[in-house]
Order: structure tokens, then C-alpha cells, then sequence
């Protein structure tokens, strides 16, 4: 089953303002393992430039570590939404921050899992080049407390706080 939710509309981020201040110290999480992470997430919160992925999967098929990312692809002549899926494949080089190769050639990822609660329940990722910064949630909704921790942990990473747009 797959669930799809809508990240809040705000203002299109000025792209000569760095969405995090390169001189805050980021890094994995010491309690990062990768077989509690694996799995779906919900895109609770997202910090980026371009479109928000509602929901993102780690996972390991075979050989090779798969992100996969949904999101919402809206036809621009007003007509229906439909959820897109997209599978990347990652370079597991360093624990907790996956190298994740776009398939088209495009700009690869980075994803650093900076902090993840005890129950491994909600997460702050972000990307050191400061491109990006998702809350990630196992649940569409609830755990208020766990979010605004994520939500601190990504400002003292150097995101800016007001530049997260919330899901509803």
C-alpha cells in the first residue's frame, strides 16, 4: 500500500541563499546501522530547492543497496496527479551517508543520516553540499516530539529552520 501526502507550498528559495551554512559541523549518527534503517520512510519535512519526494525506501536487493524515491508528478495542464517512482542505486562507501548514483546521469546524493531516535522511528538527513534535508518519519503522522528534534538537529547541521516545508 502506498500512501501519498502533500508537502505545505512556500516560496521558491532564492538560489544565490545557501539553504545550510557550510561551516556547521555535519556528520553520521553514531547509532546509525543499516538494517534498522532499511525500509519506507515518509517525507515529513523537506528542506530543498527543487521537488520534495513524499516518500523515500532504503533497501538491499541482491547485491546492490536501491534508494527509492516517490513523488508526486502533477500534469502541468491542470489534469490529474499521479505518485512516480524512481530507483537509484548506492555506493555504500561510508556507513550512513550512501552514495546514491542518479540513473540519468544527473547530480548524484548524498545522504547523511545525522540522527535517528532510539526506536528508529524518525530520522534527520542531510546532504553536507547543503541541497537538501528531510525529516523522515516511519508514520505519515504523529510523534510531534521525535519531529522537532529532527527538526534541531538539521539547524544545528546548519539548515535554516525556516526554509522546511512540513507535510500536512
Amino acid at each position: 500500500m502506498v500512501l501519498a501526502g502533500c508537502v505545505a507550498e512556500r516560496a521558491v528559495v532564492d538560489d544565490a541563499i545557501p539553504l545550510r551554512n557550510p561551516t556547521a559541523p555535519i556528520g553520521v549518527t553514531s547509532r546509525y546501522d543499516d538494517a534498522r534503517f532499511a525500509g519506507p520512510w515518509f517525507v515529513r519535512g523537506v528542506i530543498s530547492r527543487g521537488p520534495a519526494p513524499l516518500r523515500i525506501e532504503r533497501r538491499a536487493v541482491a547485491e546492490d543497496v536501491i534508494w527509492r524515491f516517490e513523488q508526486e508528478a502533477c500534469a502541468t495542464d491542470g489534469g490529474p496527479c499521479r505518485i512516480t517512482r524512481e530507483d537509484w542505486r548506492a555506493e555504500t562507501d561510508v556507513p550512513g551517508a550512501d552514495l546514491v548514483r542518479d540513473p540519468e546521469g544527473g547530480e548524484d546524493l548524498r545522504p547523511v543520516v545525522v540522527w535517528i531516535d532510539e526506536g528508529y522511528r524518525t530520522a534527520a538527513v542531510g546532504d553536507a553540499a547543503g541541497r537538501f534535508a528531510w525529516v523522515l518519519d516511519r508514520a505519515p503522522q504523529g510523534g510531534a516530539d521525535r519531529i522537532a528534534a529532527a527538526q534541531q538537529v538539521l539547524a544545528f547541521s546548519g539548515f535554516d529552520p525556516a526554509q522546511m516545508r512540513m507535510s500536512n
